[in-house]
């Protein structure tokens, strides 16, 4: 688990706006990353981790740039209506 609430790194994770992220890794090979704006001002969030990722399972609708390999990079760019409700990405590790 992690939480920023300034953009920065924080172990393998890095966010460019504040944020509250958690990571939950289970035994069947796969992650949980919930990101949410508990400030509810940021009109986007870019989330680096580093940990190698082979694919997306599922992610919600607001997440809109998704790279996999040695890193994932997410990119959420519209958050303006979400008034701060977590974004649910789930992914196969690898």
């Amino acid at each position: 688990m992690a939480v920023n609430w300034n953009p920065g790194t924080l172990g393998r994770l890095t966010v460019s706006a504040a944020a509250s992220a958690l990571i939950r890794e289970d035994c069947d090979g796969t992650a949980t990353i919930c990101v949410s704006d508990p400030t509810q001002i940021a009109t986007s969030i870019e989330l680096i981790r580093n940990r190698r990722v082979r694919s997306i399972i599922s992610k919600s609708s607001t997440v809109t740039g998704a790279t996999t390999g040695s890193a994932l990079k997410l990119t959420i760019p519209d958050l303006g209506g979400t008034a701060g409700a977590t974004q649910k990405i789930k992914v196969r590790l690898g």
